[in-house]
């Protein structure tokens, strides 16, 4: 049974590194490499890149909350852009997103 168990905890730490590591090495919303977004950062002269764009500009969260928003609203209340992205989501489009 210990042994069971110990499998068990191993299981789910291998599972939360993984995890850990995809969002140290991928933008979580265009899944991009940290190292293309790093190059692209030096080759523009500016430094901590991906960090930069993981916070400023594909803020997981800002996404996610903007996605609860639009999915939560009354479809007639929607405007223009809302229904558009509604209408993506519906087909797991996710091209509404913006490369940057």
């Amino acid at each position: 049974i210990q042994g069971i168990i110990i499998d068990a905890f191993t299981s789910v730490r291998e599972q939360t590194e993984t995890k850990a590591a995809l969002k140290r090495e991928r933008c979580l919303v265009c899944n991009r490499s940290r190292s293309a977004i790093e190059v692209e950062g030096v080759e523009s002269g500016l430094l901590n890149s991906f960090a930069r764009h993981t916070q400023d500009e594909h803020n997981f969260f800002h996404y996610f909350f903007y996605i609860q928003h639009v999915t939560a609203k009354d479809p007639k209340d929607l405007n223009g852009i809302e229904s558009y992205v509604v209408d993506k989501l519906k087909t797991q489009d996710m091209t509404w997103i913006p490369r940057v």
